[in-house]
């Protein structure tokens, strides 16, 4: 490979990486205080367009939830506590 095309190469990656250190220094802004957040637990109230199945923390369904069957059945009023 040529010096000049080495160069253009260095170049290019050094000005990719000195943005994403820019990138991430400007984010810092952004976050909020966990004393600011508000400590009330809100709920919202859903009801299924669909037939819906429960699923575990590894993606994989259940076939039983609650002691019950893991499906859930189109229109059911669901309480889910947080935000969506």
């Amino acid at each position: 490979m040529k010096i000049n095309k080495k160069i253009i190469i260095g170049a290019t990656a050094l000005a990719l990486g000195s943005l994403s250190v820019v990138a991430i220094n400007t984010n810092n802004s952004n976050y909020v205080s966990a004393s600011a957040a508000s400590t009330k637990e809100t709920t919202v109230k859903l009801r299924l367009n669909h037939n819906s199945y429960v699923y575990d923390k590894n993606g994989k369904r259940l076939k039983k939830y609650k002691g019950k069957k893991a499906l859930i059945k189109k229109s059911q009023k669901l309480t889910i506590k947080g935000k969506i």
